[in-house]
């Protein structure tokens, strides 16, 4: 099967042409909604995230990275336990698990202030990533239909042509039957 469509091989089949191009039309356009919805489900949860995470919402940020928060508070807390255990009772316990509280209130601080700062970029990369996507389909879009505005337009200049010519050859016979009669 020929890929050339039917107008440009010179068979002249301009419908042929634009029924094909309209049904790749709509495969591209099925296919692109279909990924479009598989996209966005994947992306539902991120742009969620990194809302909480950009968002001026304390108390959202902490909710976003609460996972983070957890295993830093999880790690701290066996250290804790281990210093009560295993250190002498005294000054030495009582320094270590304040340096240790310090620390952790540092770590958890560095957490929400790094996942901003990765949540900001992030977010500006994806957004401009999204955008251009967006500007992309809608000028696929435009090409498809624009495609088969030509391909119409194609289609009503083959028409007038035949018809012109058989306007023409009306003339020439009419040329010939009044001439001879006359």
């Amino acid at each position: 099967m020929s890929v050339i469509p039917a107008a440009v091989s010179g068979d002249g089949d301009v419908s042929g042409a634009i029924g094909k191009l309209s049904s790749a039309a709509d495969r591209s356009a099925k296919t692109g909604q279909s990924l479009a919805t598989q996209g966005a489900d994947l992306l539902g949860p991120i742009q969620e995230y990194l809302k909480a995470v950009t968002g001026g919402d304390r108390q959202a940020l902490m909710q976003a990275t609460m996972p983070e928060r957890r295993r830093v508070i999880d790690q701290y807390a066996t250290a804790k336990k281990a210093i009560a255990e295993f250190t002498p009772r005294g000054g030495g316990q009582a320094g270590a698990m304040a340096q240790l509280q310090g620390q952790q209130a540092g770590d958890l601080a560095e957490t929400t202030a790094t996942a901003r700062q990765k949540g900001i970029t992030t977010a500006g990369t994806l957004g401009g990533q999204l955008t251009t996507l967006g500007l992309s389909a809608d000028a696929l879009a435009s090409g498809d239909l624009n495609s088969i505005i030509n391909a119409l337009t194609k289609q009503d200049e083959t028409k007038s042509d035949k018809w012109a010519a058989i306007g023409q050859g009306l003339g020439t016979m009419a040329g010939y039957y009044f001439g001879r009669g006359a």
